[in-house]
């Protein structure tokens, strides 16, 4: 009975023992590319949840309402306005505040006029007067220094290295580097060769904006200079081939005809001008 019982054992743990191989042969009998088709499958079942947060409306609205803002105000404050004038134009500009620009020849300004109520600043080159409105500080800078008042009237010339400003009302601030001086009417400041400010008293206040009538005085003025002058007022070319040394004292007016004032002042230097042609003169020595 008992080798029965151990060969029933037996022969129930062999048939056990084939019962797991025959089970481990079933699970690996697939292939690899079953194998992978079947975890594609089951990735590809995977979701995953993503949640995209919003802002509320009125917060885009506010940034796009702060963009806006921010352009708008640059175009206020950056936009430049140039006014110039061609050789023989004068021109007379009123600016947003009521204050009036009168510009000679062959001059130019700049200014902001969005920005112009609440900065009155602008730059210029050439010759100007300026009658300014009552109100905060008015500036006007050029190549050579810097004019500021409130509310005055003053002229301005500012050509290459030749700077002058003439109080004609009120109080004018003259500032050329370090250098600061304050004007009262019939004053005019200068910069000198030194690079300094002088300030010359009493000078007369027509004498200094008589250009704008039309009407030119000079007083032992280098001819080079006078010559640069009639070229601006006319618009044509005047070659100076006599001495340097030359000055000319005298005046005209544009009344007159370019050849009119040519001869006028060629005449009281001993000198004589020719016309090259249309538009073109030479002063030359008299033979």
């Amino acid at each position: 009975m008992k080798k029965e019982e151990t060969y029933k054992k037996s022969s129930a743990s062999w048939e056990n023992f084939e019962k797991l191989q025959d089970a481990s042969r079933i699970s690996w009998s697939k292939s690899k590319a079953d194998i992978w088709t079947a975890m594609d499958a089951k990735l590809g079942e995977t979701v995953v949840e993503t949640k995209v947060k919003r802002l509320p409306v009125f917060q885009y609205a506010a940034a796009a309402v702060f963009v806006f803002l921010i352009g708008v105000t640059g175009v206020l404050r950056f936009y430049t306005e140039k006014i110039e004038t061609q050789g023989g134009e004068h021109l007379t500009v009123n600016l947003p505040d009521g204050s009036v620009v009168k510009l000679n020849a062959e001059s130019n300004f700049k200014y902001y006029p969005y920005w112009w109520k609440i900065e009155r600043k602008m730059t210029m080159n050439g010759e100007a007067f300026f009658d300014v409105e009552k109100g905060n500080k008015f500036v006007v800078k050029s190549s050579n220094g810097k004019t500021r008042v409130l509310g005055t009237s003053f002229n301005i010339y500012s050509r290459e290295n030749d700077y002058r400003v003439n109080c004609i009302t009120g109080k004018v601030q003259v500032k050329v580097s370090k250098n600061k001086v304050v004007l009262l009417p019939n004053q005019q400041a200068i910069l000198n060769q030194l690079g300094n400010i002088e300030i010359k008293k009493e000078m007369k206040k027509e004498a200094s904006i008589e250009w704008i009538d039309g009407n030119f005085y000079f007083t032992s003025v280098p001819l080079d200079e006078v010559v640069a002058e009639i070229e601006r007022q006319y618009g044509v070319k005047v070659w100076n081939e006599v001495s340097k040394k030359l000055n000319y004292t005298g005046n005209y007016s544009r009344d007159f005809e370019v050849e009119e004032v040519l001869s006028i002042v060629s005449k009281s230097l001993g000198v004589k001008y020719v016309k090259k042609q249309e538009g073109e003169y030479q002063i030359i020595q008299n033979e």
